[in-house]
This record gives structure tokens, sequence and C-alpha cells, in this order.
């Protein structure tokens, strides 16, 4: 366990460390991408090694790491807030909502920011099989980006579609010309 999550730390790394010297923009913001998912697997990652069959996942802590490690990717000027409340997910759900996040803070920093900066907020509550996951942001996102978000158009949203359908959760993107919004909700069994 400790060499995977070293292993997975030092890819994640070198991944950074190349995409700032990477000259094309768009060869930048892949190696951006790969490395956020790197870091938050191996926060997820470490959070599963200690579980037993049927153990839950303590999301503040999961995302406690994950804030963490997503801020050391974003650029200066972007202001990350994830906020937990309930506390608990089977690793199954704790895997899918650090998805959301990974896809949702992506999509913001590549398309919804300014290179001024600004501000991503997720919050998420659990109670029991009840679950909501809100993430938003303060960027440019109009009506018609929340439309191609909820139409899937991209492997990000067809990502949250899946995730969304495979828990039996409610979707929903909204835009309004300062930033986008994405709410999924599951009112459990």
């Amino acid at each position: 366990d400790h060499r995977v999550k070293n292993s997975l730390a030092s890819i994640g790394s070198l991944l950074s460390m190349k995409a700032r010297s990477a000259p094309d923009e768009n060869v930048r913001l892949a190696l951006e991408d790969a490395s956020l998912r790197i870091r938050s697997l191996s926060s997820l990652h470490a959070e599963l090694h200690d579980l037993e069959a049927g153990d839950l996942v303590d999301l503040e802590s999961l995302f406690r790491r994950v804030r963490a490690d997503l801020e050391q990717l974003l650029s200066e000027g972007v202001d990350l807030a994830i906020s937990v409340e309930g506390g608990e997910a089977t690793p199954q759900l704790a895997n899918s909502l650090l998805l959301i996040v990974n896809e949702f803070v992506s999509n913001s920093v590549k398309h919804g920011l300014s290179a001024a900066g600004g501000r991503i907020e997720i919050a998420i509550a659990t109670d029991g099989d009840k679950w909501s996951i809100r993430c938003r942001d303060n960027g440019s996102a109009s009506a018609a980006d929340a439309e191609r978000a909820e139409s899937g158009s991209g492997l990000g949203t067809r990502i949250v579609q899946s995730l969304a359908t495979s828990h039996g959760a409610s979707l929903d993107w909204r835009a309004n010309g300062k930033g986008m919004e994405l709410r999924l909700a599951c009112a459990g069994a």
C-alpha cells in the first residue's frame, strides 16, 4: 500500500512539473488534468486502505486531502472551498463524489474561470442512503453552456451523467453568465 501511494504521488508530481514547463496550452491543461485525477485517486486510495468490508469512508477526511491536492494544481487566484455535512459514505459513493468533484473543478478551470482567478464551491451532504452534492463556480458560464453540459456533449459531463444514473440521482446544470452550478441528489431507497 505504501508503495502504491508513493508511486501515485510521484506520478502526480511528475505530471505537475511537466505541465508547468509545457509550451502548448492544450498539453499543459491535459497534463494538469491527469495530475489532478492521479492525486485524487491517491487520496481515495489512502482513505480506503484501512477500511474493512462494510466500513464507510470518512468524507471529511477524504475531501480535506482532495482539497489540499487540488489547491496545488489550481492557478493562483482560484479559491476552492469544499464542505462536507454528514460525513460518511460507502466506498462506491465516495469514489463517485470524488469523480464528480474532479470533473467539475477541471471543467471550471478549463472553461469557466477567468485568467484572473475565481471561486469554486463544493457542498456535499449525506444522511444514510440520501446524499446530495452542489458544485458551483463564479466563472462566465452561460445558459447555453448549461444546456451543453445537460446534453452530455463533453467527456466530463458524460462521466457525471453516468455516475448520476448509476446512483439513481437527479442531475441539474444551471448557468446565467455568472458561473456554472451542478446539483445532484439521491433520495435513497
